[in-house]
């Protein structure tokens, strides 16, 4: 399983038979939780090109501007929170902005 990029906001995750070990990592941090490996040996398919599992674009932080989440994450989690009339005003800022750890852009530390 590999994530490519295909631009600064998106992104494949890619599957190849012939690079896959089945050692289980990309279901075990899969937030989605939606992986599942089977470890079997199909000679068959080892030469068929890599597949793509999911392709999407990024959110962007509102605050920092880096991308951090891929948009159809967002959009899940945002309908949830919604359902049960939860605040969804911070969702599309990253984590690090969230906790105050990244420093400010230099021109809003001097005024201007």
């Amino acid at each position: 399983m590999g994530l490519v990029s295909s631009g600064p906001d998106a992104y494949q995750l890619v599957f190849s038979h012939l690079s896959c070990t089945a050692c289980g990592l990309c279901a075990g941090v899969c937030p989605e939780q939606c992986l599942d490996v089977e470890r079997v040996l199909e000679l068959d398919r080892l030469g068929l090109p890599p597949q793509t599992i999911s392709e999407g674009g990024f959110v962007r932080c509102e605050v920092c501007g880096a991308p951090f989440a891929p948009r159809a994450m967002v959009e899940k989690i945002r309908a949830r929170i919604a359902a049960m009339g939860g605040n969804t005003s911070r969702l599309e800022t990253c984590p690090d902005c969230k906790m105050g750890v990244k420093p400010k852009p230099a021109r809003s530390r001097v005024g201007g």
